[in-house]
């Protein structure tokens, strides 16, 4: 079987309350507590009782988890063998709905792996030297494409920059790319800078910096229905 090592450069993560891992015991199997937990909704962090209440009578909350060490992210950062995945939850507003897609940066609440991820990625291959620039552009692109194109045959031509291939291209500035996203409320969602333009089969899709509006150039990505 193809088996591949994924992480995101995050040390915290992001599910439900309702998690089967956060079942009795999750201390010792987690290494965390109630107080390494979050609710995004409302920035609230866990206690015994709130965890309880919210694991009886809303077991969908999406929460964040302080679960992570930095060394353990580093040696997965460092590693070849791994890939990088967001792992990303759809952004919500203070009510726990999904949001439209021109809402303003500022009112999304997650996770900012959502919206920070590669521009994360790309700081620390810069400031650190673990790995080089190539090294991090085919984990974020060509690597995982290349992992699922057997089972998924339209990824075969996404993840290089060649001809006969989708045009789906990132321009960034590699001496400043940074990711803005944070887990403070108001910054879970802001977007990466260093990044003028952003080409998604062909078309422009954000241009010095900005998103366009109305332009929807993407293409799904799936294989033919079977009877």
């Amino acid at each position: 079987m193809k088996v591949v090592g994924e992480f995101y450069p995050w040390e915290k993560g992001s599910s439900i309350i309702g998690a089967d891992y956060l079942g009795e015991g999750f201390q010792e199997k987690t290494g965390m507590d109630y107080s390494d937990l979050l609710i995004v909704s409302t920035n609230e962090t866990l206690n015994e009782e709130s965890f309880n209440k919210y694991r009886s009578e809303s077991p969908g909350e999406t929460m964040i988890m302080h679960h992570i060490k930095n060394k353990d992210m580093m040696a997965a950062f460092s590693d070849p063998a791994t890939i990088v995945g967001s792992d990303a939850f759809p952004f919500i507003d203070e009510n726990g709905m999904p949001l439209p897609w021109d809402a303003p940066y500022e009112t999304a609440l997650g996770h900012p792996r959502g919206a920070g991820t590669s521009g994360k990625m790309l700081r620390l291959t810069r400031e650190t030297g673990a790995i080089t620039l190539m090294d991090a552009v085919a984990r974020m692109s060509y690597l995982p494409a290349r992992f699922i194109e057997d089972m998924v045959p339209d990824m075969r031509q996404r993840g290089r920059v060649q001809p006969g291939m989708i045009a789906d291209i990132t321009v960034f500035d590699p001496a400043t790319v940074t990711e803005n996203s944070d887990y403070e409320v108001g910054k879970n969602a802001l977007p990466t800078t260093g990044i003028p333009y952003v080409i998604v089969n062909g078309t422009l899709v954000v241009r010095d910096s900005k998103v366009l509006e109305d332009v929807f150039p993407g293409q799904p990505i799936r294989n033919p229905v079977l009877d």
